[in-house]
């Protein structure tokens, strides 16, 4: 996998692709994992975030007061620094399926 390593910034808690590591950089290839923290709910046409299994030490999922909306866009707004790192290509995996299943439709509509 590629990640830290390559753009030469430490890796945090055994994660290649930490957000805050690959932050400022750019990478030929990225590969990115989206784990239990982020899932489609098909009631809100969505990705919804659980941010009770998103990593202990996130300001996500410590924010004191913070609404679920605030807690999201958080835990999205991580992943989306993740995934506007590569130049090339980025492969996407999520460990929810219906997750996948909308992110296999949205790049269709771009032609991919």
């Amino acid at each position: 996998m590629l990640g830290c390593r390559r753009c030469g910034a430490p890796t945090t808690s055994g994660r290649i692709g930490y957000f805050l590591a690959v932050q400022g950089n750019e990478l030929d290839e990225l590969f990115v994992y989206i784990s239990d923290d982020l899932f489609y709910d098909p009631s809100l046409k969505h990705a919804s975030a659980n941010p009770a299994v998103h990593r202990v030490e996130s300001d996500c999922r410590n924010y004191k007061d913070a609404t679920s909306d605030q807690q999201r866009n958080c835990i999205v707004n991580q992943y989306w620094v993740l995934l506007t790192r590569a130049k090339n290509k980025v492969t996407i995996f999520c460990k929810d399926n219906k997750l996948n299943d909308e992110f296999n439709q949205k790049v269709k509509i771009f032609g991919y």
